[in-house]
């Protein structure tokens, strides 16, 4: 299987706090079944970001993951806050993409989607960039209207669906969203989105169970084999048309003469 986001670079976010526990997610990640995992620290503005600083974090823990004798293959790449000018950053090279691609990892708020999202989505993919959303089931707009997330699917976008959100491990709010966004074919891939080897650690496996009962071995296989090997080869990827949601209708009768 393969991993497209990990925050497993230590030092550079909230993700491993040290080398140890880098190399503890990377022994947790094979044992899973997972051979490749596309390392993506934060962006957020508020963290000071230096894709030179990303790349040669990564050659280190690679070359620590190698000299444990792990066949794990480390990839580059980075988690990116949704900013107005994000495109001018990926052009001047201070921003990474998932390993070298055209596909590019955003992150939305958590609480709303800012008024220049839509914009910015189409000048990622005029740029000729791919944008994939992180971890839609986080974000309040999409929880409430998954339609809203559907429109940016038509619109071009991919999404990803976080392990644990599938799971029930973020609790059942979230693994109603999830189920809801594999049903009408608005996530497309399955990641970990990893932190830690405890509270958050990369495992796809058991998601990727769930996601068999919900859309077939298939389906479920192919969000964490082909179709991440195709982002990471950097060949185009066409998916079925997403579905709009349609919630089912509660008619609540009064209870006359109680």
């Amino acid at each position: 299987m393969i991993d497209l986001h990990a925050h497993i670079l230590p030092g550079l976010d909230d993700g491993a706090k040290s080398l140890e526990e880098a190399l503890a997610m990377a022994r947790m990640a094979l044992a899973d079944g997972v051979t490749c995992l596309v390392a993506t620290p934060h962006d957020t503005g508020s963290i000071a970001y230096d894709a030179a600083q990303v790349k040669a974090v990564s050659a280190e823990v690679q070359a620590a993951i190698e000299g444990e004798g792990l066949s794990l293959r480390l990839v580059v790449g980075s988690e990116l806050y949704a900013v107005p000018d994000l495109v001018t950053r990926l052009r001047a090279g201070q921003r990474l993409t998932l390993g070298h691609s055209r596909y590019t990892l955003i992150e939305f708020p958590f609480t709303d989607l800012p008024l220049y999202a839509d914009q910015l989505l189409f000048e990622l993919r005029i740029a000729g960039f791919r944008p994939i959303i992180a971890h839609p089931t986080r974000n309040a707009v999409f929880r409430c209207d998954p339609n809203r997330l559907c429109q940016l699917i038509e619109k071009g976008a991919l999404a990803e669906l976080t392990a644990n959100a599938l799971t029930g491990a973020f609790g059942k709010r979230i693994q109603e969203t999830a189920h809801v966004l594999l049903e009408h074919n608005l996530v497309h891939f399955l990641v970990s989105d990893a932190h830690d080897p405890e509270h958050r650690p990369p495992r796809l496996s058991d998601a990727v169970a769930k996601a068999r009962e919900i859309v077939g071995c298939k389906e479920a296989r192919a969000m964490v084999t082909t179709r991440p090997q195709a982002v990471l080869a950097d060949e185009p990827l066409e998916m079925g048309s997403p579905r709009r949601y349609r919630p089912r209708r509660h008619w609540f009768w009064p209870q006359w003469g109680r």
